[in-house]
């Protein structure tokens, strides 16, 4: 387990991230509909991303996967306010 404040991802996600790792975050946040599709996708809103985006994100430890669906952990809600917010950790 990374440390927040030693996490590439949390402090810099535009240069740590690539894109479809970044809409994924950004769309988990947005959309409580969110389901794994049979062929190997994750069904977010109206977005697909595949299982390796999302498992990326978890071994990242920005998101979590729970009964409810896919969460942020406080490290993906860092990630993802500076993505929305426009700061790129500098």
């Amino acid at each position: 387990m990374i440390s927040i404040c030693e996490n590439p991802a949390v402090l810099n996600p535009v240069k740590n991230l690539p894109r479809s790792q970044r809409e994924a975050l950004k769309a988990i946040a947005s959309y409580k509909r969110q389901n794994r599709i049979t062929s190997g996708c994750w069904l977010i809103g109206s977005q697909r991303f595949e299982d390796k985006t999302i498992r990326n994100l978890m071994a990242a430890e920005l998101v979590r996967e729970s009964r409810a669906g896919l969460q942020l952990t406080v490290g993906g809600q860092l990630a993802r306010d500076k993505l929305i917010g426009g700061n790129h950790g500098s």
